[in-house]
């Protein structure tokens, strides 16, 4: 018997017939072309899911669903098997329940670790259609970043960058993924004159910009470290935790765990062994924590772009979170202030009586990667600033639209439509 509605998904994920609505396992659901060829789509990969596929008519249905009860319907990610130099037509079915603009446009790529994502030609409204060149073809609500593709990264600092980069498995997950943690620093520098900056993400799977985000700050940390030209105004150790709901990120979740947990609303619980295991982390390894970041994502249009939580916070601390909101494209200039019971910002400053801020950017703004890479960098750079970034007072954006046309479809300057991940990026060349 199946249950619930969630137990019901979790059912046809793994069952493989054609041409049902959600039977998207190893089969996929398959659709004719205008050829005599097929095409499969199927969300049986790592980081598919958020959507059940029907084909009808000659086009492939979509249908966004939800995961635990979240409406807020947003992460989209499935992959098409057969569908090179074929004009394939889709149909989000409900797009009137979901934040998702009338005029946005979906991404694909043919390949996920390349980070070479294009926008589809047509805004979603009404349907839409495009041509593809590859076999192969996966296709997201924004730039995806599996499970995977966080342990390869972890894999590929500790290789590349051994002098300043440890990694560790902090624990598994409730179905047996490990977790990571990756500390980076300068050992000639003794623990005990470093201040720690915790950053985590994808406690909510489907928020990826978080992990472009956390990939651009740990760039802009080895970049300073590895140049002897510049150094940090001050001594710190930094701690980054890419992976913290491993199972949600496979199963392609958009907010919960697959045993329902919100992450971000337990920390005051630490029943999911997720939160136990970053919990055991952080106790363990942190001493004199001078900031934090979670980085995270959003459908709503009218949020913010860093919230905070006020008990830890000083005037110093406002000017510096104000700093770091005004990086923000999406919503420059705005914070909030907020006390949620059961969130990592919460346990920071309840723990360590230090500031731990959420950045949020919007989902369904057009971003394009070199965007995200500059945001992730000058978010992080006002809390682990350079003797050579401006001193005194409120340092201005880095990475503001040029022209101020920053809209639903911002092209203000040239700017390359792809960066490989894990690939050390300057964006200044781009962005003056």
């Amino acid at each position: 018997m199946i249950s619930t509605e969630l137990d019901r998904r979790r059912f046809l994920r793994g069952t493989a017939v054609a041409g049902l609505t959600g039977a998207v396992g190893v089969s996929g659901i398959t659709s004719g072309a205008e050829d005599g060829t097929s095409i499969t789509a199927t969300t049986d990969f790592d980081s598919g899911g958020g959507v059940e596929i029907d084909q009808e008519n000659g086009r492939i249905e979509l249908t966004n669903i939800d995961d635990a009860g979240y409406s807020f319907l947003g992460y989209m990610h499935f992959r098409l098997e057969g569908a090179a130099n074929t004009d394939v037509s889709f149909n989000i079915t409900n797009l009137d329940e979901s934040r998702m603009p009338a005029n946005y446009r979906l991404l694909y790529t043919s390949s996920l670790e390349s980070g070479d994502w294009t926008r589809m030609d047509d805004e979603v409204e009404d349907g839409f259609s495009q041509t593809f060149d590859s076999d192969e073809v996966y296709i997201s609500g924004y730039r995806a970043y599996p499970y995977q593709q966080t342990v390869q990264r972890v894999t590929e600092l500790e290789r590349s960058y051994p002098r300043f980069v440890e990694t560790d498995v902090i624990g598994q997950s409730a179905n047996g993924r490990d977790m990571h943690a990756i500390r980076i620093t300068n050992p000639a520098v003794p623990d005990e004159e470093k201040e720690d900056i915790i950053s985590i993400t994808r406690q909510h799977p489907g928020e990826v910009e978080g992990s472009w985000h956390m990939d651009a700050a740990i760039d802009y940390v080895l970049e300073t470290l590895c140049d002897s030209t510049v150094a940090f105004e001050d001594e710190f150790c930094f701690h980054f935790i890419p992976n913290a709901n491993p199972d949600g990120m496979y199963e392609g979740h958009h907010r919960h765990t697959p045993q329902g947990y919100d992450l971000n609303r337990e920390w005051n619980t630490e029943s999911p062994v997720e939160i136990e295991n970053m919990m055991s982390y952080m106790r363990e390894n942190l001493d004199d924590v001078h900031w934090g970041f979670d980085f995270h994502s959003t459908t709503n249009s009218n949020w913010d772009a860093v919230v905070y939580g006020e008990d830890a916070v000083d005037d110093d601390d406002l000017d510096t979170i104000d700093a770091i909101a005004s990086h923000s494209l999406s919503y420059p200039d705005t914070t909030r202030s907020s006390n949620t019971d059961g969130t990592a910002y919460a346990f920071i400053n309840d723990e360590f009586d230090a500031v731990m801020v959420v950045t949020e950017a919007w989902t369904y703004r057009e971003y394009a990667a070199a965007e995200l890479a500059a945001e992730g960098r000058n978010f992080f750079s006002e809390v682990a600033p350079r003797e050579d970034s401006p001193s005194g007072g409120r340092r201005s954006p880095k990475n503001t639209c040029p022209s101020g046309s920053c809209g639903e479809h911002p092209y203000p300057v040239e700017l390359p439509s792809s960066l490989p991940w894990g690939k050390n990026f300057d964006p200044v060349e781009y962005l003056l």
